[in-house]
């Protein structure tokens, strides 16, 4: 009610500002705000209005972060409704903010070019003096949800996410929380490159965010430990044709190359590597640049008089290129 008399009182009247065609979000839009923040809170009926009402100001203010859905009367995973999952996931893809309908997805409710009345609205509230002490939730901008990660044999740990979480980041969160996760509570983490996620028997990829995996719901995803801390990493040459080596983390850079070498019949001085922008230094360990199962490194050939050749897809920054050339 108090967020319904704010949008009444201070931002309709404000709604003939607008030009070309531009109006104000509508109030359905801010109802629908109030009660994504409200869920997202836990759903507690004994909570601070003025709390809840300072949450809902900050969330106006960060609209070109908002992206908001509901799937209660609709199922949204590979084994639901996948013409009606692939639109979400457009349209969830698509110019923020996004605050989709719950009795119809396919509408998005944000959409409009009035924001800004509201945001200077919502910032005028915020600075009065009456909201001073009034702490706000820590709620994000975009829907969260909740990925439980079960390990074979039974134990579960649940994982707080939302749809552009990528895997690699729920294999980080796994290895900090393994105490938490492990029957024995004893046993050392398990390393990120040792992990493999497996949702409706598939290997999710590290790089691919939950929405690319087809992840939009609460689920439950398996995780498989391999036996031995190798990986499988990609070098690309000069020519852009990658090939596959079998590294371990705490092969030093040098020993990567020794194994290239024998492959690309390349010695070792004639050529360095380039994972990240950053060039790799022999001494130094694979897991020292954060270098991991499927990671794509690129090989740069040294030619004579001192030039570079560099793969077709490296991407090289202008520090290095000085770095190599003052040497």
């Amino acid at each position: 009610r108090l967020v319904k008399h704010w949008y009444i009182q201070y931002v309709k009247p404000r709604k003939n500002e607008l030009t070309n065609g531009n109006r104000i979000p509508q109030k359905y839009a801010v109802e629908l705000l109030t009660i994504h923040a409200w869920e997202q809170n836990g759903k507690l009926e004994g909570f601070k209005t003025a709390e809840g009402f300072r949450t809902v100001l900050e969330l106006i203010c960060r609209y070109r972060e908002l992206c908001i859905y509901w799937n209660h009367y609709y199922k949204l995973s590979s084994n639901g409704n996948k013409a009606l999952t692939e639109f979400v996931k457009r349209k969830l893809r698509g110019t923020r903010p996004v605050i989709l309908d719950p009795a119809d997805p396919t509408g998005n409710v944000g959409q409009s070019g009035g924001w800004q009345v509201m945001v200077s609205e919502a910032s005028k509230c915020l600075q009065m003096p009456c909201m001073a002490e009034v702490q706000s939730w820590d709620l994000k901008p975009v829907t969260e949800l909740q990925v439980n990660v079960q390990l074979m044999g039974g134990s579960s740990l649940p994982i707080n996410a939302n749809p552009f979480t990528k895997v690699a980041t729920i294999k980080q969160d796994i290895q900090q929380h393994w105490r938490n996760f492990s029957p024995s509570r004893q046993s050392p983490p398990v390393p990120v490159h040792q992990q493999r996620l497996m949702f409706n028997n598939t290997i999710l990829n590290d790089s691919e965010t939950l929405l690319e995996s087809g992840i939009l719901d609460n689920v439950t995803i398996t995780l498989l430990v391999t036996s031995n801390d190798k990986m499988d990493i990609f070098v690309r040459n000069s020519d852009g044709r990658s090939r596959t080596y079998q590294v371990q983390p705490t092969d030093t850079v040098l020993s990567l190359k020794k194994k290239i070498e024998a492959v690309e019949r390349n010695h070792s001085d004639q050529y360095y590597l380039v994972f990240g922008g950053r060039t790799l230094e022999d001494k130094c360990t694979l897991q020292h640049y954060n270098i991991k199962e499927h990671s794509h490194i690129d090989m740069n050939l040294r030619l004579r008089g001192g030039g570079i050749c560099q793969s077709k897809e490296a991407n090289v920054s202008l520090c290095e290129m000085t770095r190599f050339y003052q040497n």
